[in-house]
């Protein structure tokens, strides 16, 4: 990850981690990075913001449906 990445959620499920992470890619748009326990699994380039956010939606409403949890907040 850089500092220019964005994780836009993380999820967890038997001590694995699931992150949705945006990263802007120059000269193409935004890249969806979809990784578990640090390693990509899954990347697309979007050139709109909002395709990108629907997608990242709906991978979380899918991996949830397999018991993937949002992990305790940090408070």
């Amino acid at each position: 990850m850089t500092s220019a990445d964005t994780v836009l959620w993380t999820l967890t499920k038997n001590g694995h981690r699931m992150e949705a992470v945006q990263r802007v890619v120059r000269d193409l748009g935004l890249e969806l990075r979809f990784s578990i326990d640090g390693e990509l699994y899954h990347s697309q380039i979007y050139r709109n913001g909002g395709d990108l956010l629907d997608a990242a939606k709906a991978k979380r409403v899918d991996a949830e449906a397999k018991g993937w949890t949002a992990p305790p907040s940090a408070g």
